[in-house]
């Protein structure tokens, strides 16, 4: 047993004695890593970043509207219904449906600095993160771009953007929720 200890051992020694013999050849390598990465970091192109945060909640719906949802056969189903109306929610503001407008406006704004700009919608969306923060209903928006006098006014639109299509589904729930009252009635 004491001889598969010593077998496991690793010698240090033979290593810091090459290092010691090679300390110019070592020097000149992390000295020159040194060097690239300061001129990378002050001469390369600079990414801005902007974030906010919103709050995604849930209306008071009222008691029809509840069951219009039908949340028994959601939990029956083994569904958590508030987490996927969450995600649910995400991925709509996610969408090119919500998006377009602000991606249009950021094309043109590029397109004006430089006409041979062909940025798509999908490259685009790798500079914005959408992401619902672990456990909570709280939405994290972060944007970069090259360009930092395009990020307020971007999360300015975007967040326009979110606020309009949140009023929207608001008016459509109140419109659900009168055609399922006035159902109700004439049944």
């Amino acid at each position: 047993n004491s001889t598969s200890n010593e077998s496991t051992e690793i010698n240090l020694i033979p290593l810091f004695k090459q290092i010691k013999k090679n300390k110019n050849f070592v020097l000149s390598f992390i000295l020159g890593g040194f060097l690239i990465s300061s001129f990378a970091a002050f001469f390369g192109k600079k990414t801005w970043q902007g974030e906010f945060q919103i709050v995604l909640t849930e209306e008071n719906k009222s008691e029809l509207s509840e069951l219009a949802l039908n949340t028994q056969l959601a939990s029956l189903a083994g569904i958590n219904n508030k987490t996927s109306k969450l995600t649910t929610e995400v991925e709509i503001l996610k969408s090119q449906f919500v998006l377009l407008e602000t991606f249009q406006y950021v094309k043109d704004k590029k397109n004006n600095l430089n006409s041979k700009n062909k940025l798509r919608f999908k490259k685009w969306k790798e500079d914005l993160n959408i992401e619902l923060e672990k456990g909570t209903s709280v939405l994290n928006l972060k944007y970069q771009d090259s360009e930092k006098e395009l990020i307020l006014p971007v999360l300015d639109k975007i967040s326009r953007t979110y606020q309009n299509y949140s009023g929207m589904k608001r008016l459509r729930d109140i419109e659900l929720g009168i055609i399922l009252i006035c159902s109700r009635r004439s049944e």
